[in-house]
């Protein structure tokens, strides 16, 4: 079997828009990257993104390879193909997979190559996401202004909507291992709850049995109840609360009102779908890319961000491409890069 992929150690991209190489030794659980507009961050971010997830590459990224270190020795090295036709085809690019790190700058050899088949799929061994900040459009705000009504159409509601379906597949899933993990224990229960005469020694087990039930489903259930805390500790200052409608879709309750994830602020739906794409990766080592998640946020959860996302899932990797420095003032100077330092001009 081969060793878990846990988090992304090292990026090296040659040759970035024909004009600096990049070269960043990343944290295996906390990164946050700054620079100015145009520096290459969410660049960085994106062909992360695209690489892993295997999806064409944008014409705007100009670069000549890039290599992915991933923790257990495991790499995805990317070439970009420039001649045009292939340019222009479905792949813009040509990627393999290699035991080594030490794969040396400009490889383009067959040689250790991993085939690069339909069953070998990046994204199946490493489970890595991207959060983008989502505004929503200038004619959406102006039928929202003029209309007085709220829209679920804009990019922002679109991946919400998703997320929201996702949860109620992940709730069913919890529900689904309780009813296995617990199924021998309420027969035993059962059978000793029924019995007429009980000696002290079946009243213990019954005791014990009915102790170890309730211990295996706080297990089961403890990160779903960690993900609904952390929301409704965010939410408290505006006095909702996270609830479930008749179709265990997550809402929210206002002085007994009603609201639905929709017509909650851009802000909020910012931070719900963060912990929404957190809590999906059920606990599991998972990558989670985030660019400028400070612009819909406030301050105030701004310097909660990271720590909160550790909580819901501590086996998350966070690479983050930042301007706010609300998220660095909480103890997390050391986890700062900046894209001077990992940038070199070609000579």
């Amino acid at each position: 079997m081969e060793p878990k992929i846990t988090h992304l150690e090292r990026i090296e991209i040659q040759n970035l828009w024909g004009e600096v190489d990049i070269d960043w030794q990343l944290d295996p659980k906390v990164n946050i990257l700054i620079g100015v507009n145009g520096s290459g961050k969410t660049t960085i971010l994106e062909l992360v993104d695209s690489i892993v997830q295997e999806k064409n590459l944008k014409t705007v990224f100009d670069f000549s390879h890039i290599k992915l270190c991933f923790n257990n020795n495991h790499i995805i090295y990317a070439e970009q193909i420039k001649d045009f036709d292939a340019f222009f085809k479905k792949s813009t690019r040509k990627i393999t997979a290699f035991k080594s790190c030490d794969v040396p700058n400009g490889y383009t050899s067959e040689s250790n190559f991993i085939e690069d088949s339909e069953k070998y799929r990046y994204k199946d061994f490493i489970n890595l996401d991207k959060v983008s900040t989502f505004d929503m459009s200038e004619d959406d705000k102006e039928k929202i202004e003029n209309e007085g009504t709220f829209y679920e159409n804009t990019d922002l509601d679109k991946t919400l909507r998703k997320l929201i379906n996702d949860f109620k597949g992940y709730q069913l899933k919890l529900r689904n291992l309780e009813r296995e993990e617990t199924t021998l224990l309420d027969e035993k229960i059962r059978e000793l709850s029924l019995k007429d005469n009980t000696t002290v020694e079946e009243l213990q087990a019954l005791k014990k049995a009915l102790h170890h039930k309730e211990a295996k489903v706080a297990e089961i259930y403890q990160q779903k109840n960690q993900f609904l805390f952390e929301l409704n500790s965010l939410f408290e200052g505006t006095y909702k609360v996270v609830d479930f409608d008749q179709n265990n879709a997550l809402i929210f309750k206002k002085k007994g009102k009603t609201i639905t994830p929709y017509r909650l602020s851009a802000g909020e739906k910012q931070i719900l779908i963060i912990l929404l794409k957190v809590i999906l990766q059920e606990n599991q080592p998972s990558v989670l890319l985030m660019d400028e998640p400070e612009l819909s946020l406030h301050l105030a959860w701004q310097l909660k961000l990271i720590e909160t996302i550790q909580r819901v899932n501590e086996n998350c990797q966070l690479i983050i491409a930042t301007h706010a420095p609300g998220i660095l003032n909480k103890g997390w100077r050391d986890k700062i890069t900046k894209m001077e330092n990992i940038t070199f001009t070609k000579q």
